[in-house]
């Protein structure tokens, strides 16, 4: 079974990602760009004046 966590990028050196994991505290782990996924940002509401 896959499964995917949310992570924070905490550095970036060419195609070489330092990430940590958004939920859980622990080491900081080293990833390859081709084994990144990118989440679509939410919309922003926004306000009428």
């Amino acid at each position: 079974m896959e499964a995917w966590y949310e992570a924070v990028v905490l550095n970036a050196i060419a195609d070489v990602y330092r990430v940590k994991w958004r939920d859980y505290p622990g080491t900081p782990l080293t990833r390859q760009r081709h084994e990144l996924a990118l989440m679509f940002p939410t919309a922003k509401a926004t306000s009428a004046a």
